[in-house]
């Protein structure tokens, strides 16, 4: 295990010395958890715009997980030194789950707040943060997000954003029904609530991308009785590169790793019956992608056809993981229970 390197602000009224001990004094209220993969520009940015917060750089700390060590982001997370107090660690075992819950071991936070190595969060992000968990005390919520495009994008792709993590339930802060969730992307969890449950629920194994870990934490949240607060304005763009992403090749395969997800739902919480769960679920979105599929013969829209193709990839990806990867969640459990 590395040892985590720690920088702390150095100039002006702080030197090293008094800032170790306003930290032990005064915990931060909020631990930011940044894994990050191979994405350096990424990294660099989303940093900067935490630089940039306009509430007390007091309050919060960053930990930055390197979960692709081959590539160093030490020059990275030294620029970043005088403006915020950070931490950067390396986690070797791929997954943003096993990064944010080696992370959450050290944090000090009252409140873990995760986001995206490829988000970048706005000026007012942390103050409307602050100002929501003084008021309403939750103990999971999440925040709106935006994706921005690095050049326009054809026009049809605005409506499969969903996928790329675009989330939007209005600008005002208020408390989600159980069953909606908030996304990995921008979402706040109470640190000692994050620790009694164990942490984040596996979404990767080996090279299979589950993408459970976020929704079964708000779907567990849910269980202890406890519903996601939604803070609108506590928002961030999620950036994103039209050569890569506005393809439909990279829809798809975020819609069979959709599949996936379902797949992992029915075998971990439904059992016995994930079967039968299965059986109508398909059935369901076969029916769905057939809908979408005359709609776009009626309409000649070219966003019909394409929702169609994409069901009937989520349907693949569920079906594969469901009878082809099944024996896979011993392995998943195993090693949630080696983590906690």
């Amino acid at each position: 295990m590395s040892k985590p390197i720690i920088f702390a602000k150095t100039t002006g009224l702080f030197n090293r010395n008094s800032a170790t001990k306003l930290r032990i004094k005064l915990p931060p209220l909020f631990s930011i958890i940044i894994p990050t993969y191979n994405r350096r520009e990424s990294l660099r940015l989303v940093l900067h715009s935490l630089a940039r917060q306009t509430i007390s750089k007091n309050i919060f700390e960053v930990i930055v997980v390197n979960n692709f060590p081959d590539i160093a982001i030490h020059d990275i997370i030294e620029e970043a030194v005088d403006a915020i107090n950070i931490v950067a660690i390396s986690e070797p075992n791929n997954g943003a789950h096993n990064a944010r819950n080696r992370a959450s071991s050290m944090a000090k936070g009252e409140y873990l707040l995760f986001i995206d190595d490829d988000c970048e969060a706005l000026p007012s992000f942390l103050e409307k943060y602050h100002k929501a968990v003084s008021c309403y005390n939750p103990i999971i919520g999440g925040g709106r997000i935006e994706v921005k495009w690095d050049n326009p994008p054809p026009d049809w792709i605005a409506r499969f954003e969903h996928l790329m993590g675009h989330i939007n339930y209005g600008s005002k802060t208020f408390w989600l029904r159980p069953g909606l969730t908030a996304n990995g992307g921008n979402l706040l969890v109470r640190h000692d609530f994050f620790e009694k449950i164990g942490g984040m629920e596996p979404d990767q194994v080996g090279k299979i991308i589950l993408g459970a870990g976020d929704t079964a934490l708000s779907l567990t949240a849910n269980q202890h009785g406890h519903n996601v607060l939604w803070v609108g304005d506590a928002m961030v763009f999620h950036h994103q590169k039209k050569a890569v992403n506005a393809k439909i090749n990279d829809l798809m395969r975020r819609e069979f790793n959709n599949g996936i997800m379902i797949a992992y739902e029915a075998l971990t919480r439904h059992h016995s019956a994930s079967r039968k769960r299965m059986c109508v679920i398909s059935w369901r979105l076969l029916a769905t992608s057939i809908k979408q599929f005359y709609q776009g013969l009626i309409t000649c829209q070219k966003h019909a056809f394409i929702a169609s193709v994409l069901t009937i990839c989520r349907i693949v990806g569920a079906h594969w993981f469901y009878f082809c990867k099944g024996m896979t969640i011993k392995t998943i459990n195993f090693e949630k229970s080696n983590n906690k």
